[in-house]
């Protein structure tokens, strides 16, 4: 199991510096956030109160509602339209390039220094300040670290968040990406009074008859590849209408197609709900695969084994352009 050997302790610095010198903070994410951002801001933005200083929290793209439960939810904004201009700094979490903000990206106010806390390997530095830790096995790692160099006390609802944001990025501390102070983490936010099984209902075990009929429904469209190496299914916006739901975390029904014996490459093809159309891709790979590559071929990028992009046009288009471009890595 690797560990993590690289002294981030002067980009900390560096970061906390910046903090101290600022007041009010605009905190963001990727489109989408995920377990890993929500948590991950959440707790930067209680960090902040704690030293005296705001955070505003402020997404694009909608957020699961398996998330909803997490303490101080109710204070994230969704949508541009709730940025201020009154920002002093900006704080990125879990965004891969600065591309993967989206329409956040055009809607920034100028000329802030910006702070880019990130675990992707495609990160590309877009930050004035960059802390990138591939090695890091979450974003909410890299804010517990934060918060144990910066010396500020974690209470029970910052210890929430920030587990969620390591157990849902490491799958339940079963992905490679999983390392001994994962365990360590977990370990300590769990005696800062992490109530661990209503985390795990409320991310688990909080489905609706629609959910789970969405998740036959796209189960019943699996296709294999490459003498059943590759494996993909789709979700579409017909589906949801039929089912009345929407997908929740991507993870859960990747873990169902990486379960499949021999499977290298598992890919997961949502369309979006804009238009014009999107395709959401997510992949999950298995040596000798580098899912990061595989997406950066088609803007997108992540980690070694976990990575995602988005592709305009059709369904049928962007199956064949990724299946495709998956078999080559196998031959």
């Amino acid at each position: 199991m690797k560990k993590t050997t690289k002294n981030y302790r002067p980009i900390i610095q560096q970061i906390i510096k910046l903090i101290r010198q600022h007041k009010k903070f605009l905190i963001t994410a990727h489109t989408g956030a995920d377990g890993d951002a929500v948590g991950s801001q959440l707790a930067l933005k209680m960090m902040l109160a704690k030293m005296g200083k705001t955070g505003h929290i402020v997404n694009v793209g909608g957020i699961s509602k398996e998330l909803t439960f997490l303490p101080g939810f109710a204070e994230i904004n969704n949508g541009i339209k709730h940025l201020q201009s009154s920002y002093d700094a900006i704080i990125v979490v879990d965004s891969g390039s600065f591309e993967r903000l989206e329409e956040m990206r055009t809607a920034l106010p100028p000329k802030r220094p910006m702070i880019n806390i990130d675990h992707h390997a495609s990160n590309d530095n877009f930050g004035t300040l960059n802390w990138v830790a591939p090695e890091m096995s979450s974003v909410g790692e890299m804010v517990y670290r934060l918060l144990k160099t910066a010396r500020i006390p974690i209470d029970k609802d910052m210890a929430t968040n920030l587990y969620v944001s390591l157990a849902t990025d490491t799958g339940h501390f079963s992905f490679a990406s999983t390392t001994p102070a994962s365990h360590l983490m977990a370990s300590d936010l769990l005696n800062h009074g992490v109530n661990l099984g209503e985390a795990i209902k409320n991310l688990y075990s909080n489905k609706t008859p629609g959910d789970i009929k969405l998740q036959y429904d796209c189960l019943k469209r699996i296709k294999f590849a490459h003498g059943n190496r590759i494996v993909w299914t789709v979700l579409t916006r017909s589906m949801y209408k039929k089912h009345r739901a929407l997908p929740g975390d991507p993870q859960e029904y990747l873990q169902i197609l990486k379960s499949i014996k021999n499977v290298s490459v598992a890919i997961l093809f949502r369309e979006t709900l804009t238009n014009p159309l999107k395709i959401k891709i997510s992949i999950r790979s298995e040596p000798p695969v580098d899912a990061n590559k595989l997406a950066r071929h088609f803007g997108g990028g992540g980690h070694y084994r976990a990575a995602g992009c988005r592709m305009t046009g059709s369904l049928k288009k962007a199956q064949r352009l990724l299946i495709s471009k998956a078999k080559q890595y196998l031959k």
